[in-house]
């Protein structure tokens, strides 16, 4: 599937976003099969809370600090 039908149903968002969540882990898995920076996250947070689909950067990973201001990043946390 391609355009906005990969990630919407019938193209349109859904309300919650909840179809949109179920869609990246039906290719990414699920958020407590990912690594160390994804699992605290299982069931507090969506994907499109950190990763946002329509910017330009979505590849890019999200800053710790953007929500935590205890100094962490993704390397120290999956360096532990």
């Amino acid at each position: 599937m391609e355009g906005c039908e990969a990630c919407h149903a019938d193209g349109e968002p859904s309300a919650d976003g909840a179809h949109e969540f179920e869609q990246c882990q039906s290719c990414h898995g699920t958020l407590a099969e990912m690594d160390k920076v994804h699992q605290p996250h299982d069931g507090n947070l969506m994907c499109a809370d950190c990763h946002a689909p329509h910017d330009s950067n979505v590849g890019d990973k999200p800053a710790c600090d953007s929500c935590h201001d205890d100094g962490r990043t993704a390397d120290s946390v999956l360096n532990k």
